[in-house]
């Protein structure tokens, strides 16, 4: 049987979907198949997980660049992008090199006054001040005013590895992350109780179908090129 291979981030991993999360552990009762079960059951294939919540689509490229040579004919590539500002960086946590807290790097995206995070004394065994300092000089100056033109390379080497995979006979989607906001969200489903945009269990039930037609039957956006 063939394998179906799952990059992307936080939405493609099923971040609060899984045992031990707060959304899971709190409503048993809800509980059903996250997108990428769904979707492998229909294209009848193996699910092969590769996200990481928070990532960048530096890391997305990274985890599909790594794994080439394990894509056999007749695979099929499902991918996304996630949010363009994120950036990799290591910080010394529990005395391995990982990437940025995911915390630290959502609070960048999502304040307006990024240097609110200077005050949070919370990172400070995971990240220097002064090593906060400098990137989030780096990320006002060089990040967030070029979005489109990060995105517009990340898609361009998605293309380019897209045509050599097609060429070798594995299949290839690639779906626009914006695409995630349309579908029910955890916060939604629990009326706030859990404030989370990730995806409620309906959200991955009706997410998979809107692949399965939109990006399968009905090839969109960058499928196309």
């Amino acid at each position: 049987m063939k394998n179906i291979w799952f990059f992307g981030d936080s939405f493609t991993d099923g971040t609060q979907c899984n045992p031990g999360d707060k959304y899971y552990e709190t409503y048993p009762e809800l509980v059903s198949e996250k997108w990428t079960t769904i979707v492998s059951r229909e294209m009848e294939g193996i699910e092969k997980l590769k996200s990481l919540p928070a990532c960048s689509v530096h890391y997305i490229l990274k985890e599909l660049i790594l794994n080439l040579s394990k894509f056999k004919k007749d695979d099929i590539v499902i991918l996304s992008g996630t949010i363009i500002e994120r950036l990799d960086t290591y910080a010394n946590w529990h005395k391995n090199e990982k990437e940025l807290s995911k915390d630290i790097r959502n609070k960048i995206i999502s304040k307006p006054i990024m240097y609110e995070l200077l005050e949070e004394k919370k990172y400070s065994d995971i990240i220097s001040l002064k090593r906060r300092v400098n990137l989030l000089e780096y990320m006002e100056h060089n990040i967030f005013p070029y979005v489109q033109y990060i995105k517009k390379d990340f898609e361009e080497q998605i293309y380019s590895i897209k045509h050599e995979l097609i060429k070798r006979g594995v299949d290839f989607f690639y779906w626009e992350h914006s695409d995630v906001y349309k579908f029910e969200s955890i916060e939604k489903e629990t009326n706030g109780k859990i404030k989370d945009g990730h995806f409620s269990w309906k959200g991955h039930k009706d997410f998979a179908k809107y692949f399965l037609t939109e990006y399968v039957k009905l090839p969109k956006y960058i499928n196309l090129i």
